[in-house]
């Protein structure tokens, strides 16, 4: 997806909505039927207990952005900075898009490599010490969560 340009399209004095909705539309093609969230057990029983207990209220466990393994998650980089410039709302970053915003969500990491994927096991599950959960993202009691999933660009 051209992200500069979709930036363009909302900024652009058109009908917002219309532009917005279009862009969502076209995210939407890229989600899966069925996602996987995997899930790491440790020493931390709090921590456990927590995400045992959101799997039982049927909701899905949120991390701060400051705990994700990978320090590019949750991140946003790009790299033409003079193009970035043109845009009002970013002139105050230089034409650069800092971290610092990052911190202030929580997330979580689906993927569609299903439940028999070892690196995801060894990688997110506290080597295979957790556990998988899959998700119907055409159910409706997950429209919630299907409605704010992104596809992410690696």
């Amino acid at each position: 997806m051209d992200y500069i340009k979709a930036i363009t399209l909302l900024n652009a004095p058109t009908n917002k909505n219309e532009v917005f909705h279009t862009i969502y539309q076209i995210t939407r093609l890229h989600i899966p039927k069925t996602l996987y969230k995997y899930y790491s057990l440790n020493d931390d029983e709090n921590l456990n207990e927590l995400k045992l207990t959101t799997l039982a209220d049927e909701k899905i466990f949120l991390a701060s952005s400051e705990d994700f393994n990978d320090p590019f998650d949750n991140k946003a980089f790009y790299y033409h900075s003079e193009k970035l410039k043109k845009f009002e709302e970013l002139r105050a970053f230089n034409g650069h898009i800092f971290d610092d915003i990052m911190f202030t969500s929580r997330a979580t990491s689906l993927t569609n490599t299903g439940f028999n994927s070892m690196p995801m096991w060894a990688h997110y599950s506290n080597n295979h010490r957790g556990f998988c959960v899959s998700y119907n993202m055409g159910d409706l009691r997950n429209m919630q969560l299907s409605a704010c999933t992104l596809p992410i660009q690696y």
